[in-house]
């Protein structure tokens, strides 16, 4: 299974027959782990996607926002014809990031194949069908994945236009701009690939050429949005004030966390589970012992990862990036090619001289078995995180569907702690009692008005200081939201900041006249017995 080193050459490029069925069942085992992995719980983030897509169907979504989320048009606008056909529901709302991770996984193969050898492209595209972290962000309507897919195709269609013998060819090129343009728009520090590619070009000495079909592409995705943003908002740079008086706050604690990724090499009990100490062993002995496929892969990796380690998310200040272990999915793919190349260029060696001293006759079969151990034990850890991961979300789902049951047996106002809540809620009455939850980048401003459609039996307890004039309505608290809100009363009491001023204080000690519906979860609802009538509107 030696891997030599090779440039692009139709001599093996040419797909067989079992490349193909190996490829089908790569993706269809993908896609049962996706599948299991997917449990209709639907979180804070991508519930807010899920609401602009729907709004975008009815014709109530707004750009005129300072919400960031309102702006990452590639990860929401492709699910709102997913609802015009389906509906609101999990397969609706998640079938985009599932196709994105699916072709990835499909990327993969193919560059692999056409690059590196089709034993490289097949471990590789193995281990990116199994990796938890990108099994989970799968089922998430967040924009990892989408980010994710677009940096991928965009680096293998820049690799592709230069590792051909006859030189790099301008629809490549092209392609790698205008996948480029689709990452930035979908999250603005994508554009560190320009490092990536400025260097590969100086690397190629075709600068000049290459840069311009890359422009080409970037100014295609971008000269529309433009344009969109200079009707609908009367300013064309509207979207980068919105996302950069975000990026300009001050720093939060979730950027302080320097260990957060290198942590990931020895605590392997998260999303990227054994993956993380295999991928930085690949990395390491290729920067051991490099070769040139290894130097690209390792280049394509280094500018992302450097920024989201040491990056600022702004311009006049150093505010540390956020560290999310879900942000690392745009190098899932190059780890995944750099960590099958390194094994099967160097296993067979270590092998060899393993066999040598132990005075083996073949040591052939002992390379595969090595290999087949090595997938089985990734398979069975990705599987078991997978499994926990589904049973803790899958209860959360389960619980919200039968709160909105009981919500469902009579017409009275439904009455929520808190937006997040109440969006969450919404999203289980298929957006039918409102859409509106989320507007705006003022949490507090969200409460304070009502919220749209007419008639929605939604509405926020804030709107009853005290807990008597409260009429009849079910009412509805989330412990978590709770515990925040607790946790920020007792750490600094003077503090207004979310949610402890939103929430008022009767919440965390019911009335006794409120009747108990029952416990779902963390959800408790309970129905007032006032006979007052309330039109929420």
């Amino acid at each position: 299974m030696d891997v030599k080193s090779r440039e692009l050459d139709p001599a093996v490029t040419s797909f067989r027959r079992t490349d193909a069925i190996l490829a089908g069942l790569i993706l269809l085992l993908a896609l049962l782990y996706r599948l299991y992995a997917l449990t209709g719980d639907i979180m804070y983030d991508p519930v807010v996607y899920a609401q602009n897509a729907y709004n975008l169907l009815n014709g109530t979504f707004r750009l005129d926002t300072y919400s960031w989320y309102d702006h990452r048009f590639t990860v929401f606008v492709p699910v709102a014809p997913a609802y015009a056909l389906l509906g609101v529901g999990t397969l609706s709302t998640h079938i985009w990031p599932l196709i994105l991770s699916l072709s990835q996984v499909g990327a993969v193969l193919w560059l692999g194949y056409r690059w590196l050898g089709r034993e490289v492209a097949i471990l590789a595209a193995l281990f990116l069908a199994l990796l938890p972290l990108d099994v989970v962000c799968a089922g998430v309507l967040n924009p990892d994945i989408v980010i994710a897919f677009f940096v991928t195709c965009s680096a293998m269609c820049w690799i592709v236009a230069f590792e051909r013998r006859s030189g790099p060819t301008r629809t490549p090129l092209f392609l790698a701009g205008l996948f480029c343009g689709l990452a930035v728009l979908t999250r603005p520090y994508a554009v560190v690939m320009l490092v990536f590619f400025f260097g590969y070009a100086v690397w190629q000495r075709a600068l000049l050429k290459s840069l311009f079909w890359l422009c080409l592409g970037l100014i295609l995705i971008g000269t529309p949005i433009l344009l969109l943003y200079a009707v609908r908002t009367g300013d064309p740079l509207f979207r980068l004030h919105a996302i950069s008086s975000f990026y300009g706050a001050p720093p939060a604690p979730e950027g302080a966390g320097w260990l957060t990724y290198p942590a990931l090499v020895w605590n392997v009990r998260n999303a990227t589970g054994l993956f993380a100490p295999l991928f930085a062993a690949a990395a390491l002995l290729g920067l051991v012992r490099p070769t040139r496929q290894r130097l690209v892969l390792l280049f394509w990796i280094a500018p992302m990862l450097m920024y989201l380690q040491f990056g600022s998310m702004s311009l006049n200040s150093y505010v540390p990036v956020f560290k999310e272990v879900r942000f690392l999915t745009p190098l899932l793919a190059p780890a995944a090619l750099l960590a099958a190349l390194v094994i099967l260029e160097e296993l067979p060696e270590i092998i060899r001289k393993a066999g040598s001293l132990l005075r083996l006759s073949s040591t052939e079969r002992l390379n595969k078995l090595l290999l087949v151990v090595l997938i089985l034990i990734l398979c069975a850890s990705s599987l078991v995180f997978i499994r926990n991961h589904r049973s803790r979300h899958l209860g959360v789902a389960n619980s919200f569907r039968s709160a909105v049951a009981v919500l469902k047996t009579e017409e009275i106002p439904i009455l929520i702690d808190h937006w997040r809540t109440g969006i969450r809620l919404s999203y289980y009455f298929d957006f039918e009692e409102g859409s509106h939850f989320y507007a705006g980048a003022d949490e507090s401003k969200r409460m304070l008005r009502t919220i749209t459609p007419e008639g929605s039996r939604l509405g926020y307890l804030k709107w009853y200081e005290d807990p008597f004039d409260i009429p009849e309505a079910f009412v509805v608290l989330e412990d978590e939201i709770l515990g925040q809100a607790e946790k920020v009363a007792a750490l600094d009491p003077a503090r207004s900041a979310y949610p402890a001023k939103d929430i008022p204080a009767y919440c965390h000690n019911p009335p006794a006249s409120w009747r108990s519906m029952g416990r779902f979860g963390s959800l408790r609802v309970f129905r007032t017995s006032r006979k007052d009538s309330l039109t929420c509107t």
